[in-house]
Parts: C-alpha cells; sequence; structure tokens
C-alpha cells in the first residue's frame, strides 16, 4: 500500500494542453513494476483544454496522484513547483505527451541507490506521434567509466550527453543542497539546468536501456519555427559557462561546449522565423569571440561538425547577405 509519509521516487510531470497524450503518459507511470512507493506530481500548468478534467479523474481513482493547479508559468516554472513540493528520495522528470517503460523507476532506482549516485543517466527512444518506435539513444561508451563526475571522464564524453532532463534520475538531496532548480522565463531551460547538475555531481551513472520514450512531431509542437524566444539560447550559453568556470572545469571541457555552442546555433538558425533571422545573426556575430578558431582547425571533426564549423567561419566574416547567400549554396549543393 502507497506510504505518502516514505516516498522514494517522485515523478515530476508539467502539464499544459495534453489531452490526447496525457492518458498514455499516466498509464505507463502508475504501471510500473516498481514495488517500493512512488508518487506522481502533475503540475497542471493553466491548460485550457480537458487536461485538467483527465488529471481529477486519475487522482480520485489513484491516491499516488498529486495535482497542483496553477496559472501558466512555462515548463521551467512547472518543473520547480513540482520539486518543491516533492517528498522523494529521488526525482524523475517525464514530460506529459511522453511515455516510459514498465521498468523504468525500479531500474533507475536499484542503479541509484547501489552506485549512491546523484544521477542517473539512461537510454530513451524518439517516438512518431503515430507510436512508432526509432532508433534507441544513450551514451554506451559511458560503461567503461562505471561511476563517474566530470572531473573523471574525458572532456569528449561531455557532447555525447543529452541535455534534457528526463532523460536522468536526480537524488532530490543533491539538488536541493546545492540549490539546483530550472532557470524560469526562458527556454531551452535543460541546457543551463544539465550544467549545473554535471559539474557539481559527485557520482554519476548510467543504464544502457531503452527507459523513456520522447514523442516527436505531436500535434501543437513548436518544430517548424520559433519565434524571439530564440534568443534565450545566448543566455543559456553564458550560464554555462559561467558554472564551469565556477568549478574550474572550463579549461577541460571548453572546446567540447564550442562545439556544441555551434551546433545549437545553427539548428535554431534554420527553425528561426525568417524576419529575425538578422538580429539573430549579429548576436551570433558577437559570440564569436568565444570560439577558438585555431583549436578547431587542426582537429579531426565529424562531418557535421566540420560543416557547422565552416559555417561559423563564413559567419564571422561575412554580412547578413553574404552569410544567407552561403547557407542557400550549400542546400543546392545537397539537392
Amino acid at each position: 500500500m502507497y506510504n505518502a509519509s516514505m516516498v522514494n521516487v517522485s515523478v515530476i510531470i508539467p502539464v499544459y494542453n495534453v489531452e490526447k497524450y496525457l492518458a498514455r503518459c499516466l498509464d505507463t507511470v502508475l504501471a510500473q513494476s516498481f514495488d517500493g512507493d512512488f508518487e506522481v506530481i502533475c503540475v497542471n500548468d493553466g491548460s485550457t483544454d480537458f487536461s485538467p478534467k483527465i488529471l481529477e479523474a486519475y487522482a480520485k481513482s489513484d491516491s499516488r496522484i498529486r495535482v497542483i493547479n496553477r496559472v501558466n508559468g512555462g515548463l521551467s516554472s512547472a518543473r520547480n513547483v513540482g520539486m518543491s513540493v516533492a517528498k522523494g528520495d529521488y526525482f524523475l522528470f517525464v514530460d506529459s505527451d511522453d511515455w516510459i517503460s514498465t521498468n523504468t523507476i525500479e531500474v533507475l532506482y536499484k542503479n541509484a541507490t547501489e552506485n549512491n549516485s546523484d544521477i542517473v543517466l539512461f537510454g530513451y527512444v524518439k517516438a512518431n506521434s503515430d507510436l512508432s518506435p526509432k532508433t534507441f539513444l544513450g551514451v554506451p561508451e559511458c560503461r567503461q567509466f562505471g561511476v563517474f563526475n566530470a572531473e573523471t571522464i574525458p572532456e569528449s564524453i561531455l557532447k555525447l550527453f543529452p541535455v534534457s532532463a528526463w532523460s536522468k534520475f536526480y537524488k532530490a538531496e543533491f539538488l536541493k543542497n546545492n540549490n539546483i532548480t530550472f532557470y524560469e522565463n526562458i527556454i531551452y531551460e535543460d541546457v543551463p539546468f544539465w550544467a549545473e547538475v554535471f559539474t557539481q555531481a559527485n557520482a554519476i551513472s548510467y543504464v544502457n536501456e531503452a527507459l523513456y520514450f520522447y514523442r516527436e512531431n505531436r500535434e501543437g509542437q513548436i518544430t517548424k519555427q520559433v519565434g524571439e524566444s530564440v534568443f534565450d539560447i545566448v543566455k543559456c550559453y553564458e550560464s554555462v559557462e559561467v558554472a564551469y568556470k565556477k568549478r574550474n572545469l572550463w579549461e577541460k571541457y571548453k572546446h567540447s561546449i564550442q562545439m556544441l555552442l555551434m551546433l545549437d546555433f545553427m539548428s535554431k538558425y534554420y527553425i528561426v522565423q525568417p524576419e529575425l533571422r538578422p538580429k539573430l545573426f549579429e548576436i551570433y556575430k558577437s559570440q564569436n569571440k568565444i570560439i577558438d578558431y585555431d583549436y578547431f582547425y587542426g582537429q579531426k571533426l565529424f562531418d557535421f561538425e566540420e560543416r557547422t564549423f565552416k559555417r561559423f567561419q563564413k559567419l564571422n566574416s561575412s554580412s547578413f547577405e553574404e552569410f544567407e547567400n552561403y547557407l542557400k549554396g550549400e542546400q543546392n549543393a545537397n539537392t
């Protein structure tokens, strides 16, 4: 029987207008094989569809579910609210349009407690809206390191880690003792959150299993164009640099972070609304000073890294119109 005073795991689910997908998410969480106690904290972030009614019905039928209704404040704020009331020894974040394996909590809790891990990373699968599974994504390279942290692994591994908050299992005490929460009022909030987590964790372990199913291309997702919120990406990477420098890890990881920055910046450039591109171009150009070009000239890069590096070189030496023509030339060459 569920014991609210002795909770092993808190599953935190922000909910916003996901009436088509919410039941599947909740069903997979409630069907866990885990024989300990876990709670499900659903933060209704001002949904205007049928999601609140679905939450109400589930909460009435299962005492493990706690629903918090609030005015819309965004994903970061909803997660922070969930963390502030969570009673579990460990936290798992689940997005309300995704779902998890029936053994997810069991496997992660076992790994975390056996290794005394602050963080457990695990594999996941991207799935289409028709629920057709896609390729397994993970970091099997981590297996050779056992329990590790930012000081003990090669810097090149950083580029392999997903930044998403839902791809990790967190010791609550670790987050609370280090005052780690999500930055609010920005998007791409997982980027600085992961920087704080990774640089401060003493013990990180890894499970090479697909324990989470990330739904991509769902109706309502912003996958094609984004607006002015894209400018938040610069703030995020400024916060990342601060986090690494604070723990004397910047010199070790700066080149991996610079490559991640270039890759992330260019991916956003392609999906931003066309009228915002000139401003984004100038912002990116101002960030070029932090790229160690001399270092990357002498490195063997993956093809996609090489292409991105060349784009940044061109961006640094071009006007907006010249850079746009360069990208168009690339696209024409690939068609």
